[in-house]
């Protein structure tokens, strides 16, 4: 199936995609956490800890659970409507930062989800946990 794809396309998509993780990674943070609750989620974590610290049941276990399989199905529900309104209005490039700022996100909460702190290496354009 590659073969098919011409090489001025190959290229085009390479570079939107690498523009928008730059984009993303270099201006995109800031942005990306207004668009959830950090503290309430931190709460969140907190309490269910605490719980599972007295009792360690399923019960405490599946509610830490909870909080990240919402963040994930919730960013994939707006990334699914995102690409299909963009797509059928035929505008693609803006789809690509959109998209990659939603898998941040998604990987923002769902490691708060869990009590891991995300740092951005801005010099390198990764993260850690």
């Amino acid at each position: 199936m590659q073969e098919k794809i011409p090489d001025k396309l190959k290229l085009t998509l390479e570079n939107a995609f690498s523009k928008g993780f730059q984009l993303v990674f270099e201006k995109g943070e800031v942005y990306i956490e207004k668009t959830y609750k950090k503290d309430r989620i931190k709460l969140e974590y907190d309490l269910n800890n605490c719980a599972i610290d007295k009792d360690l049941s399923k019960k405490y276990i599946k509610r830490l659970d909870k909080q990240a399989n919402y963040a994930k199905m919730l960013n994939t529900s707006f990334t699914v409507l995102e690409g299909g309104v963009l797509g059928f209005l035929g505008i693609g490039l803006p789809d690509i930062p959109l998209f990659i700022a939603v898998i941040m996100r998604t990987i923002y909460e769902v490691a708060l989800s869990y009590s891991m702190i995300i740092k951005v290496m801005k010099k390198r354009n990764t993260f850690s946990l």
